[in-house]
This record gives structure tokens, C-alpha cells and sequence, in this order.
């Protein structure tokens, strides 16, 4: 569980630092078209303008928000189970092997969190993971 909310942590940072590093970029481009014209200053805001252009285009293609959106759910959806384990509510309440049952179901969550990963990975890369080959 650890596991997936420190990755949760890792996916969020990064796509908080592009998403800010792209609007402090955008909002620079006026305030640099302000400043007294110099022979720089439409390359600056040319470098600005790519640069805006590059951060999404490394949003778009690791889809870091999505990422982050999915370890999160998979750390909560395990959290939730074991609190239920622990509490021996729900599910767990009249279960002749209540250990057997949350490895079931935790079972159930990672190949869940994994298939849509593997979703995801194949609609980013193009290749389907029946077409990669062996691994």
C-alpha cells in the first residue's frame, strides 16, 4: 500500500511541477512584450512560447496525471480493504476464511489497477503488449 501512495506522491509532484512551470511560462510572454523592445525579446518569447509547447507535450504523452490518479485510487481501494479486515466489517463479517478472502479481493484491486495501466501504457506507446513480443 506504501508502495502505491508514494508513487501516487511522485506522479502528483511531477505533474503539479509541469503545470506550473507551464503557466509561469505563459505568463511571462506578456510580461516580457512589455519590457522596453530589445532586438531579444522576440526570441525570449519564442523560447517561451516552446517551452510551453514541450511541457505539454510531455503531459500529453506520460499522461503523469493519470498515473497519479490511478496509484492513488489503488492505495485507497487497499486501505479501505484492510480497515474492513482489521474491523472484520463488511465482507469480512461472516467469512468462513477471512484471510482468503482479502487476498481475493486485494488480488482483485492490483489486477484492476494493473490492467488499466496496461491500458494506458498501450494507448501511449502504440504497442499492444500481444504484439511486444516476449519479455
Amino acid at each position: 500500500m506504501t508502495r502505491y501512495h508514494r508513487n501516487a506522491n511522485r506522479y502528483r509532484i511531477i505533474f503539479l511541477f509541469l503545470k506550473s512551470s507551464q503557466i509561469c511560462f505563459a505568463a511571462s510572454i506578456p510580461l516580457v512584450s512589455l519590457m522596453a523592445p530589445t532586438a531579444v525579446q522576440p526570441i525570449v518569447n519564442g523560447i517561451l512560447g516552446a517551452l510551453i509547447v514541450i511541457v505539454e507535450g510531455f503531459q500529453g504523452a506520460f499522461e503523469f496525471q493519470r498515473y497519479w490518479i490511478r496509484y492513488r485510487l489503488g492505495g485507497l481501494s487497499l486501505d479501505g480493504e484492510k480497515r474492513l479486515f482489521d474491523a472484520k466489517a463488511g465482507p469480512y463479517k461472516e467469512a468462513p476464511d477471512r484471510t482468503v478472502l482479502l487476498a481475493e479481493r486485494v488480488d482483485t484491486i492490483i489486477r484492476e489497477t494493473q490492467s488499466g495501466w496496461l491500458s494506458l501504457t498501450e494507448r501511449i506507446t502504440g504497442i499492444r503488449r500481444d504484439e511486444a513480443g516476449p519479455t
